[in-house]
C-alpha cells in the first residue's frame, strides 16, 4: 500500500467513510419506508372512513326502502280489508222445524253475513258462541269469497234467508237465554291474513274484529 501512496491509515479512513455512507443509505432507506407505510396507513384509514360512510348510506337507503314498502302495504291493506260481520236474523228458532232443519230437541240461531269493509273476503267461517260452546255452521264449511257489501245468503230464495247454527237442548244450561251469546266469523284477506269478528246478540256490547296471528309476519 505504501507503494501507491496510501497508507493504511488512509484505507481505514475510508473503510469508516464506506460504513458512514452505507449507514446513512440505510437511514434514509428506512425513513422512506417508514414514509411509504405511514402514506398507505393514511391511505387505507382514508379508504375504511369512505366504506364506512357508504355502509352507512347503503343502510340508510335499504331502511329507507323497507319504511317505503311497509307504507305501501299498509295503503293496500287499508283499501282491500274485508270485515264480515255476522247479523242476527230474526229470533230464536225452536225444533222441529224444517225449514232450518231442527230436531224436535234442537234450538237455532239464525243470521246473515255481510261484508262490511272495503276488500274480497276469502275462505269465511262462521258459527255461534253460547256459553262457552262453540259450534260452526256446516262442521267448517267455509264461503270461499265475499265482495265488499256483499250479504249471504243472497236475497234469492233457492236457500233459506239466513245461516242456522242448531244447538241440542241437553247440553245448554236451564237459563241459557239469559247467557251472553256471540255470532262469530273468521276470514282471510288477500294477504293470507286471518281475521276474526264477534258480534254479540246484546246491541248493547260491542262488536269485535281482531288479526289472529299464527305465523310471524316478517316486514321485508
Amino acid at each position: 500500500m505504501a507503494l501507491l501512496g496510501i497508507t493504511d491509515a488512509d484505507v481505514a479512513a475510508f473503510g469508516s467513510l464506506g460504513t458512514f455512507i452505507l449507514a446513512a443509505a440505510a437511514v434514509a432507506q428506512i425513513r422512506e419506508s417508514r414514509h411509504q407505510t405511514g402514506a398507505m396507513n393514511e391511505q387505507v384509514t382514508a379508504i375504511r372512513d369512505v366504506a364506512e360512510l357508504e355502509l352507512a348510506a347503503m343502510r340508510e337507503d335499504v331502511q329507507a326502502s323497507i319504511e317505503q314498502g311497509r307504507a305501501v302495504r299498509e295503503a293496500a291493506r287499508a283499501q282491500n280489508q274485508p270485515i264480515v260481520f255476522a247479523h242476527i236474523y230474526g229470533p230464536t228458532v225452536k225444533g222441529p222445524d224444517e225449514e232450518d232443519n231442527l230436531a224436535p230437541d234442537e234450538i237455532g240461531f239464525r243470521y246473515r253475513l255481510i261484508n262490511e269493509g272495503t276488500g274480497v273476503a276469502l275462505n269465511i267461517r262462521h258459527g255461534v258462541e253460547l256459553c262457552g260452546i262453540v259450534h260452526e255452521y256446516g262442521d267448517g264449511m267455509e264461503v270461499r269469497s265475499m265482495r265488499p257489501s256483499e250479504e249471504l245468503p243472497g236475497r234469492e230464495r233457492v236457500m233459506a234467508p239466513a245461516f242456522t247454527v242448531a244447538f241440542r237442548e241437553d247440553e245448554l244450561p236451564a237459563e241459557w237465554a239469559k247467557e251472553a251469546r256471540a255470532y262469530w266469523v273468521s276470514f282471510e284477506n288477500v294477504f293470507g291474513e286471518t281475521f276474526k269478528t264477534a258480534n254479540p246478540h246484546d246491541p248493547h256490547q260491542s262488536a269485535a274484529f281482531m288479526r289472529i296471528e299464527e305465523l310471524p309476519s316478517p316486514e321485508v
